[in-house]
């Protein structure tokens, strides 16, 4: 039996039904694209089997600044630190969040109860270990450290970096316990990059405790949003097309936080402690102008100190004198 013209036209899918369904094929796959840029921007278990985590890191080293002072200032202090480390030992304490992970965390604590902490916060996809060396110094400076390895990184549990904005309430617990370990200490905050955007969103926090008396947030971003942008046009030659936004809704849909709420600068005002903000001049990751904007924001005492020649997180390696000098006048101001 023949098939009559009029058939073969009816079983034709209009245009309008063929442009819905390529709509709504194209928007799922950006949706699925959102999905593996917030995986690859906030799962490091997922960075690691796409090799991301140590392309990224490769390239974050290579943005660095490799002078002949920079680099014989940072043998110099991973010399002293490793010979400290080897009298003093490691120390390690766990907690349990309230979404049941193990966090993990390194303390150096002086046989003086009364002495002040100092509550250390790494960077992104970082480590407690990076910040030994700056712990040493707080050491001699007759501080107690701890230095906690923030959640989904290092040894401690979870599947998404916090951005300093979910790791406030881990932090809060830190603080808890380091009250009990030295009730009534005096603590200050010392953070660096991601670290340094979460020492300013935790003094902002209304739960800070009254023993935390001043912050120093080394290299910090404002916006993780902006940053995301910024590094993905910058690595990949990719523009964002809407992407970080998009990962954004797919990780509020799934429970996490709101990307919009891990911005320091959008916290910067409530600040309730002092913050001394510091940057290196030479800075690619995370330029300059991020600190002056959270400077210019920031609603409490403040001060700032740019390191000339400086890459990113490279201030105390570029001149020391001047950052140790710089970060305990302030902080003794406080305590």
């Amino acid at each position: 039996m023949r098939m009559r013209n009029s058939d073969v036209k009816n079983k034709r899918m209009s245009p309008k039904k063929a442009a819905a369904l390529l709509s709504a094929l194209l928007l799922f796959v950006y949706f699925i694209a959102a999905e593996i840029t917030l995986q690859v921007m906030l799962v490091p278990s997922f960075m690691e089997k796409l090799d991301s985590f140590s392309d990224f890191t490769d390239k974050g080293y290579s943005e660095m600044i490799y002078t002949d002072d920079i680099v014989g200032n940072r043998e110099e202090a991973l010399t002293e630190t490793q010979s400290w480390l080897q009298e003093k030992g490691v120390k390690l304490y766990g907690i349990r969040t309230e979404d049941d992970l193990l966090l993990i965390g390194a303390a150096f604590e002086q046989e003086d109860s009364s002495a002040p902490w100092a509550l250390m916060l790494h960077g992104y996809t970082g480590w407690k270990e990076e910040l030994y060396q700056h712990a040493y110094v707080f050491y001699q400076q007759g501080y107690s450290v701890l230095v906690p390895d923030l959640r989904a990184q290092g040894q401690s549990e979870g599947k998404y970096i916090g951005l300093g904005w979910a790791d406030r309430d881990d932090l809060l617990e830190w603080l808890a316990a380091i009250e009990r370990l030295a009730p009534g200490s005096e603590v200050v905050l010392y953070g660096q990059s991601m670290g340094g955007s979460a020492a300013v969103m935790l003094a902002a926090d209304e739960r800070l405790p009254e023993n935390v008396k001043a912050a120093v947030s080394d290299s910090a971003f404002c916006d993780p949003r902006e940053l995301f942008r910024r590094k993905l046009k910058d690595w990949t030659g990719l523009s964002d097309l809407g992407l970080i936004n998009a990962a954004g809704l797919c990780f509020r849909l799934q429970g996490g936080y709101d990307l919009r709420d891990a911005s320091a600068l959008k916290h910067a005002p409530d600040c309730r402690v002092p913050v001394l903000f510091i940057h290196g001049s030479e800075d690619v990751m995370v330029p300059a102008s991020d600190m002056d904007r959270l400077y210019e924001a920031c609603g409490s005492e403040k001060q700032r100190l740019l390191i000339e020649g400086a890459g990113h997180v490279q201030a105390a390696e570029k001149d020391p004198k001047t950052y140790y000098e710089t970060i305990f006048s302030f902080l003794d101001n406080y305590l």
